[in-house]
Order: C-alpha cells, then sequence, then structure tokens
C-alpha cells in the first residue's frame, strides 16, 4: 500500500512495528525512506493542534472532534512517533 493511500484510510500512524525491516516498503525510493516517520510524525502532530486550537476557539468542526475525545488519541499518537523515531528510519534504511 502506498503512503499516500496508508494516510488516507488510517487514523493512526500507518508504520509498522519498530521491530520490523522495511527495506523498500510503501514503495518508496532509499533516498525517501528516511523522511516517512518524519512526514508521518508532522502530520499525526499537526492533526493534534488543529483539534486542540478548535477546541479553544471553538471552531467547527474540531471543537466537537476535541469534545469527542479526538485529541486523547492524536496526543499519544505523535508521542508515540516521537519516541520510535530512530527505531523506524533504521526499519526503513537497513
Amino acid at each position: 500500500m502506498s503512503w499516500n493511500m496508508c494516510r488516507a484510510h488510517w487514523p493512526t500512524p500507518c508504520l509498522p512495528s519498530p521491530s520490523t525491516n522495511c527495506n523498500g516498503s510503501h514503495g518508496l525510493h532509499a533516498a525517501q525512506r528516511p523522511t516517512l516517520p518524519v512526514q508521518i510524525a508532522e502530520h499525526t502532530r499537526g492533526m493534534y493542534d488543529v483539534i486542540v486550537r478548535g477546541h479553544q476557539t471553538g471552531e467547527q468542526l474540531w471543537a466537537r472532534l476535541y469534545s469527542e475525545g479526538h485529541a486523547n488519541h492524536w496526543g499519544p499518537a505523535a508521542e508515540y512517533i516521537a519516541q520510535h523515531h530512530n527505531t523506524w528510519v533504521a526499519a526503513l534504511v537497513d
């Protein structure tokens, strides 16, 4: 599955287990692989930020998503990605 398809279909980061060797995965060229975790981290952190900002300003649909608990998913997901960044980069480039 391509990264674009992955990003479009899953609300959580679409990364393999940190223990998985992913050389050649996601249809990326070798030079692109190390950037995948960064892109996923930025997307995930951005979702958390926009939901929290919507809650603070009252902007819909983001305020509603916050009240439904979506920030409780996106915040920890962003932290998890950040904590495992080096492991995923290593799995993607080995």
